[in-house]
């Protein structure tokens, strides 16, 4: 007779693992940045190309607060002659003009539309980079 075999029989539990997962809610909240300039600066050269590279002698800042220009000189050799530049009335290469005392910020924008050697008094050539707007924090 063949010998019997035992068999035990074994319950085993099987325990469901739920992963949970936790829903989170994105709300978008919109901010409101002012979004307008509170400077623009624009900087003036000395136009020395092509012998040399133009040289940064001043920058005109125009202010929102009293909207009114604002020189820093860099080289006081030119003082007197940015002074005299920053009381002058401007006409753009399309023919526009502008005014530093009827329309500060306009022609503060608009300088660097002037043509090299246009800008300026006296003998030297100036040239002005476009105007940078800054914003308040």
């Amino acid at each position: 007779m063949p010998a019997k075999k035992k068999t035990k029989k074994v319950k085993v539990e099987k325990k469901e693992q739920v992963k949970k997962v936790e829903e989170v809610k994105v709300e978008e909240v919109e901010v409101e940045q002012n979004m307008t300039p509170t400077r623009y600066s624009v900087n003036v050269f000395l136009v020395n190309e092509p012998r040399a590279k133009n040289e940064r002698i001043a920058q005109i800042n125009w202010l929102a607060a009293g909207d009114k220009l604002v020189l820093a000189v860099q080289n006081p050799q030119y003082t007197n002659v940015l002074g005299q530049m920053l009381r002058s009335d401007y006409a753009t290469d399309e023919g526009r003009m502008y005014s530093p005392a009827s329309q500060p910020r306009e022609w503060a924008l608009n300088l660097f539309k002037v043509s090299k050697g246009r800008l300026g008094v006296g003998t030297k050539r100036w040239t002005a980079s476009e105007a940078k707007a800054s914003y308040a924090d």
